[in-house]
């Protein structure tokens, strides 16, 4: 139609043309608008390029109804993807200046872009960048002052080159631009709060204002599709102001001229390295007191190579939260020892968390740093308690979550939107081990129930392997959380109660290590445990990540003299495996828990006992996935 017709393929030209230019979409390519009563006007393309090629597409909301691989696609690039295919080129290294005013909002940045060609043969390439900004400038240390476009709402420029750059060459561009931004809203790293207006907590006015930048700013120019690089960051912010951002920080903050409409003004210098690679670029910006720090030592380090031997922790905070913070010192230096101590490795040198005063709880933890939003005491949580990531029996799962991110997100990445679990899900588990470690098994036990509760509630929206389309479609990110987050982590602790202990946390030492600064899916996973193991994982994997049924068990208990006899029989089509705690109370009061692994359509187990048993339950941990009914 007339009116969308302007809105794909659209080239900004900015002073060279007042008129309308557009790209020549690829042969075979295919766009159409679909006027519906039900969805309003609707965008079908085909897209060659991208490894799910058909999409359908509401331009009101910018939202993805539709997305999958049409039958050539799949049949071509197979099951199971990485983005990188699709990659043109490697960004090595990033070296970001940014000018920025948190009151109003504006950035002023210079980026160098370190480049190696992947593709054959490159005579244009693509970068991701904000609409918000304005573009001054692309240069190339190889060419000189090189023609750039914008595409009209994608986030992108189009840099030409001119001449074509051959594969394993090396390619250094410096973008400058500048304009408006905006924080990076917490949605599905938050809480959701009850739909009751009247449940909800009131704003906070008098909270100091906070820039979050991170993935999906696009606030410096980067690859469309990202990859590990190096980074140096030199942010500048008036005087007053502290910035986190991604990257060691340098020993000390200089003074600086901050430049803005009104002309120069006292401000403040942050450096920051990131010599170990990151996935993305992140930075926040507030009024933030500092608290506490730190040295992490790390002990049984995995590589005795890798250079990281100690965590620098420095805890920050908004002044009406430093009680708080000094608490969160303390847990965050916990945990830290922890995950690395279960991981024998740690993947950055440093670790600031920041405390945001924010009127729901939430999280974000790009590499080397995380902010923790912390409402305020006064604000109570029970709009909140229905949401899968609260924990009322364990206050400091936030910063548990998001500290683990270091590791999985972060110094481990997905290949593709299906593969978030490999963030979410393990991040989720490693802060219930926390939670069992600090708090004590009853704590744990009620995490692993949270877990089993949702899973079955929401499971039927889709298999885990969905990931950030979960609840996307009708705006529900408590679908996304309820999947991704909890019934991912209930997966590996089912995964653990099969193979035991040894082989669960060696083979996840040894997956961290084998894909450490690379990203990863769930068939790497699975080869990795299936090495540990020395068993196929083949159905478990398919049945828990890629299927979306809950299993049903019926179960019937014997108590003789001498053993107790269980025997599990799954009902419908499928076999799943899981392991079942069958708990034993005695007369004595004793309480045991066995587990059985229950692999078959009909499992039966006896289990020796020692003396009287006056009472057997089955799955009371919520450890499986699965509903039972008793015979």
């Amino acid at each position: 139609l007339a009116e969308n017709a302007p809105k794909s393929f659209n080239v900004d030209l900015q002073d060279l043309s007042t008129e309308d230019w557009y790209l020549l979409p690829p042969a075979r390519d295919f766009l159409a608008e679909i006027d519906t009563r039900r969805f309003d006007m609707l965008s079908y393309s085909l897209t060659s390029e991208n490894a799910e090629d058909v999409s359908v597409f509401r331009r009101k909301d910018r939202r993805t109804l539709a997305l999958y691989p049409s039958v050539a696609k799949l049949a071509a690039r197979g099951r199971f993807y990485t983005d990188d295919v699709l990659r043109d080129y490697d960004v090595v290294d990033y070296n970001v200046e940014a000018y920025i005013d948190p009151r109003r909002r504006t950035l002023r940045g210079r980026t160098r872009l370190s480049i190696r060609v992947r593709a054959t043969s490159l005579s244009t390439l693509r970068l991701r960048l904000s609409e918000s900004f304005a573009v001054s400038g692309v240069t190339s240390v190889e060419y000189g002052r090189l023609l750039y476009l914008r595409i009209r709402s994608q986030h992108a420029i189009l840099v030409n080159l001119p001449q074509s750059v051959q594969q394993d060459s090396d390619l250094t561009l410096i973008v400058t631009y500048g304009g408006d931004v905006s924080t990076q809203e917490l949605d599905t790293d938050t809480v959701t709060v009850s739909p009751d207006p009247q449940d909800q907590p009131g704003l906070s006015d008098t909270r100091e204002p906070s820039l979050l930048l991170s993935n999906r700013s696009y606030w410096y120019p980067q690859n469309p599709v990202p990859d590990y690089a190096t980074a140096s960051l030199r942010i500048v912010v008036p005087s007053g102001y502290t910035c986190l951002a991604s990257g060691h920080p340098a020993p000390a903050v200089e003074p600086a001229l901050f430049q803005d409409a009104r002309g120069a003004r006292d401000g403040l210098a942050y450096d920051f390295h990131a010599n170990q690679p990151l996935r993305y670029l992140a930075l926040v910006v507030s009024r933030l007191v500092r608290v506490g720090e730190a040295k992490v030592h790390i002990d049984n380090q995995t590589d005795p190579g890798s250079g990281v031997d100690s965590i620098a922790l420095a805890v920050s905070a908004h002044s009406s939260l430093r009680g708080r913070a000094r608490e969160a010192a303390k847990e965050a230096e916990a945990i830290l020892q922890f995950y690395s101590s279960l991981m024998g490795d740690a993947p950055y040198t440093s670790a600031s968390v920041a405390l945001l005063e924010n009127d729901l709880p939430g999280g974000h933890s790009p590499g080397y740093f995380a902010i923790i939003n912390t409402p305020a005491s006064t604000v109570t949580a029970t709009p909140w308690r229905g949401d899968p990531a609260a924990f009322e029996s364990f206050p400091e799962f936030f910063l548990a979550h998001e500290l683990a991110h270091q590791w999985w997100g972060q110094a481990i990445g997905w290949k593709n939107y299906h593969e978030q679990w490999i963030s979410e899900g393990f991040a989720q588990y490693f802060a219930a081990l926390f939670a069992q470690k600090a708090l004590g098994e009853r704590v744990f036990v009620d995490m692993l129930r949270q877990l089993r509760k949702w899973s079955i509630a929401e499971s039927d929206q889709g298999p885990v392997h969905l990931g950030s389309r979960l609840g996307h479609v009708k705006s529900e990110p408590r679908v996304f959380r309820a999947l991704v987050y909890n019934k991912a982590a209930g997966v590996l602790h089912m995964l653990r109660g099969l193979l035991g202990d040894e082989v669960f946390f060696r083979g996840l030492r040894r997956f961290y290590m084998d894909r450490r600064y690379q990203k990863a899916g769930t068939e790497d996973f699975e080869r990795v445990m299936e090495a540990e193991s020395g068993r196929v994982l083949d159905r478990f994997f398919e049945r828990w990540i890629y299927g979306s049924s809950i299993p049903r068990v019926r179960y019937q208990t014997t108590i003789g003299e001498r053993d107790v006899r269980v025997r599990f029989e799954q009902t419908g089509n499928l076999v799943f495996d899981l392991p079942v705690t069958v708990t034993l109370t005695y007369a004595d009061g004793r309480i045991v828990n066995v587990t059985v692994p229950v692999t078959e359509m009909e499992v039966e187990r006896s289990i020796p006992i020692d003396d009287v048993v006056r009472r057997v339950q089955i799955n009371l941990d919520g450890a499986a996935l699965a509903e039972f009914d008793e015979l």
